[in-house]
């Protein structure tokens, strides 16, 4: 088996980049990178696609996430100035809400804002994000178990999934016996905590196709070129 697959994470509040530390969002602040030139998205996407050669980035559009006005503006503008793919949540509630006429924007489905369970149309073309914070699922309905949630993602085609540890995110805190276990056929990616090459065996041994990285990345703890 290859090397698992790095995804950077681009947070984006007010039309800045911010650097996430344990889902504490209030608290986020402009990001400052050795990486990078600005905390402006376009450069962010500029400058990790020159040094590292990626092609796929995962976008947190946190404003829409908190049910402020999304930033259509920077999404825009890095759409425009390179070539690559968004895995975008930008506080989707169904799939409907999602982009139609961008095909490099791949919508997220996050159970932190989710909301059409008893139709959740094909989410075949989109990536599942299960959202939790210190073992507990964001926003289920009610009473539902995550084993639930599960049966009705993949019931509606869902083939790509996250599992989002928003407490780890920033932390170094990344555990593979807390990740859920994939079924055969589906891609898998770890977010939250992710410290670099040394997870990559645990990743292998979880089944996983790869991970989302912020912080470890504008560490240096990556050489991929």
């Amino acid at each position: 088996m290859t090397d698992p697959a790095i995804i950077p994470v681009l947070d984006i509040m007010a039309g800045s980049l911010v650097a996430a530390m344990g889902g504490d969002r209030m608290n986020y602040r402009p990001l400052k990178s050795p990486l990078l030139p600005s905390a402006d998205p376009a450069d962010g996407v500029r400058a990790l696609t020159d040094k590292f050669g990626f092609n796929l980035f995962y976008v947190a559009d946190l404003d829409a996430i908190m049910g402020r006005p999304p930033n259509r503006g920077a999404l825009e503008k890095m759409l425009t100035h390179s070539r690559a793919e968004f895995w975008l949540d930008a506080g989707y509630s169904a799939m409907d809400q999602a982009p139609r006429d961008e095909k490099r924007i791949i919508p997220i489905m996050a159970t932190e804002t989710f909301r059409a369970w008893d139709n959740p149309g094909d989410l075949s073309g989109a990536v599942v994000s299960m959202d939790s914070f210190h073992g507990r699922y964001f926003c289920l309905r009610a009473g539902m178990p995550c084993s639930r949630a599960m049966e009705i993602f993949r019931a509606a085609g869902a083939k790509k999934f996250i599992h989002m540890r928003l407490d780890a995110v920033g932390s170094g805190g990344f555990s593979e016996f807390k990740l859920i276990p994939p079924r055969p056929g589906e891609q898998w990616y770890a977010a939250g905590g992710f410290r670099g090459p040394e997870d990559y065996a645990a990743l292998k041994r979880a089944g996983y196709a790869g991970a989302l990285a912020a912080t470890a990345l504008h560490q240096g703890k990556f050489h991929l070129a």
